[in-house]
């Protein structure tokens, strides 16, 4: 049986690059790598640091690493941050490292587990921690593991690239996080729009007894972490891990190698260009897409996908470990403040089965009552009910405002 979500979207293939192969990006002149608020760096302006050296921690504690050789040019706050209210800062904390020219090829730094299921489920954790993945070090027992198999954000196509080009890799990295958490079963996630995927995943999850293929409709967002483990309600307990991440513990723990590289689909409205590239780290948007950016008006510059990603107006921004997508499309959406129709069409498509439009009336109120009382916090943020608002309603930004006052922010 086909799962399915009430309300989303179906997009259309062509607004992604599943047919595109994973390439390498081209060495950039500097990083920004971030450590941002809460983070620490362990070394200081003027240092030399090789490829795959410790440079400081995250604002988890997990360690970061230089993608490439290069001199630390300074080590300050990064100045271009979102719009935010006044006299309300978050500092940054950023690396700014010059990459030299002479690049050798880095070796494995951390010791490879190849015979990995002799190993004990905290010597995994560790490492996964270690590469700068995510904290396993005391790693809890799921029940449930669902590997996210989904792009359906557009143009984001990462893990169907991944799941067509290295599918091996990927299942021994599913069965090292089996392993971790004792978990009983695995499920496979994937899309019923891609039935050639579908079959050879299944080939070659014969021999694996515990992990298995599920097929959904892919309708938008049915990748939302809470929505897939909504799907499987009778799990004890459940996790989601998505395959890029699957991909790096793989690489952590059987070859010993840190996480220094995100995964990206790029694409450039402009031009009508697009790519599924691996970054490194601390690349910049400017250095992406190999152009002056601050020459152009009427372009947006986005990190994410094209619904949840985050707007920036500084071609500066950095490329992080939550980046998915790196976007440039033009600027020319009119959005006007008009009144509801009452069309009805944002809870019609709301997978949570909300009113948008209610949360968005009781957030101009400051009504924190109300907008509590009608479901806020449910809210995934996918920002379907303004897509398809036609009077151009700012829905979600004014629930994401909301949220934020329940927060005190």
């Amino acid at each position: 049986m086909t799962r399915s979500i009430t309300g989303g979207w179906h997009w259309p293939a062509k607004m992604f690059c599943y047919k595109k192969p994973i390439e390498n990006s081209e060495r950039p002149e500097f990083l920004t790598i971030p450590l941002w608020r809460g983070g620490k760096a362990s070394v200081f302006a003027g240092d030399w640091v090789h490829a795959y050296d410790v440079i400081g921690y995250d604002h988890c504690g997990l360690p970061v690493y230089a993608p490439l050789a290069g001199q630390v040019e300074r080590i300050e706050d990064f100045p271009d941050l979102v719009v935010r209210p006044k006299k309300i800062d978050f500092p940054r904390l950023t690396v700014y490292l010059q990459v030299s020219e002479a690049q050798h090829q880095p070796k494995a730094v951390l010791g490879a587990f190849p015979r990995y299921w002799e190993k004990t489920r905290n010597d995994l954790g560790h490492r996964i921690w270690e590469a700068g993945i995510r904290d396993l070090q005391e790693p809890p027992d799921i029940f449930l593991l669902i590997f996210n198999g989904l792009d359906l954000e557009p143009p984001v196509s990462g893990s169907i690239r991944l799941l067509r080009e290295v599918p091996e890799r990927l299942i021994e990295g599913m069965r090292i996080l089996m392993q971790v958490h004792h978990s009983v079963q695995g499920r496979v996630v994937l899309s019923n729009d891609m039935p050639d995927l579908i079959e050879r995943m299944k080939v070659l999850l014969t021999s694996a007894v515990n992990i298995s293929v599920e097929v959904v409709e892919p309708k938008y967002p049915q990748d939302h972490r809470q929505l897939l483990k909504d799907n499987f309600p009778g799990a004890k307990s459940s996790e989601v891990y998505g395959m890029e991440e699957i991909w790096n513990i793989g690489q952590a723990v059987i070859e010993g190698l840190p996480m220094v590289s995100k995964l990206c689909t790029v694409w450039d409205q402009t031009s009508g260009q697009s790519a599924n590239l691996r970054l490194p780290l601390g690349i910049t948007m400017e250095q992406v897409f190999k152009r002056d950016l601050s020459r152009y008006r009427n372009i947006k510059l986005i990190l994410g996908g094209l619904m949840t990603g985050q707007s920036y107006y500084s071609p500066r921004m950095p490329v992080t470990p939550a980046t998915d997508g790196v976007i440039m499309t033009k600027d020319d959406v009119s959005w006007e403040s008009n009144l509801c129709i009452n069309c009805g069409e944002c809870t019609n498509i709301c997978p949570q089965g909300l009113s948008p439009y209610c949360l968005y009336a009781a957030v101009g109120e400051c009504r924190a009552e109300k907008y509590s009382a009608l479901g806020l916090v449910k809210c995934l943020e996918c920002g379907l009910c303004s897509f398809v608002c036609p009077s151009r309603l700012h829905l979600l930004h004014q629930i994401k405002v909301g949220k934020a006052m329940l927060k005190g922010g």
